[in-house]
């Protein structure tokens, strides 16, 4: 299940690959407007499949709201869904929906720990939380592009791309290939307890 629009297209295709290169089977996504009210109704649409696994590929909120109805109405299979997923948003929508939930993850190298662990002590003194994934991203994607258009001078930033230095970030090694696709090793979490914890195969859900 994911956005609709341009942003659905891409998730699609980009996930339509994925499941080939793994030699899975991905149903047609299901696009789901963020303005959703009915959520059993759409929680029918998605389980007359019989599906083993179910991505949520939305933000937080709304993915936390459809694992909700989801597990009401009867699905007892695996649910996945983006980093972006690791948020007080999601966890606190999806309740105990979000057990067992899987989302993969970036590791942090040594250099990328250093510079998180700064990051996050700042902004737990500033807003009294933990920065979510998508801050640290918009965070990463801040402190990159100010350094190109620094280092760019009086000539045109476009000069810089493709980037092909690396530098530690908040969301892990800023490593791009010549397409600008991000290269970065991943890791499996799982949500229990309202917690990211490394991948267990789940048990079923009650």
């Amino acid at each position: 299940m994911g956005p609709t629009e341009r942003a659905g297209r891409e998730a699609t295709s980009d996930l339509r690959h994925a499941s080939e290169a793994a030699c899975c089977s991905l149903d047609k996504p299901i696009e789901v407007s963020p303005k959703l009210k009915r959520f059993s109704e759409i929680a029918t649409q998605v389980l007359a499949t019989r599906p083993d696994g179910i991505l949520l590929w939305l933000e937080a909120p709304l993915a936390g709201e459809l694992a909700k109805s989801l597990r009401v109405a009867g699905f007892r299979g695996q649910f996945a869904g983006p980093s972006r997923l690791q948020s007080a948003a999601f966890t606190a929508t999806a309740g105990s929906a979000a057990d067992g939930f899987v989302v993969a993850s970036p590791i942090l190298e040594a250099a990328s720990q250093s510079v998180a662990s700064r990051v996050v002590a700042a902004y737990r003194q500033q807003f009294g939380t933990q920065p979510d994934t998508t801050t640290r991203m918009a965070y990463d994607a801040t402190v990159l592009l100010t350094d190109l258009l620094r280092k760019a001078g009086d000539h045109s930033p476009r000069d810089a791309f493709p980037i092909t230095s690396e530098q530690p970030g908040v969301s892990g090694n800023l490593k791009f290939d010549r397409n600008g696709n991000r290269l970065v090793p991943l890791e499996l979490l799982q949500f229990r307890d309202g917690r990211c914890n490394p991948f267990d195969t789940p048990p079923p859900h009650p």
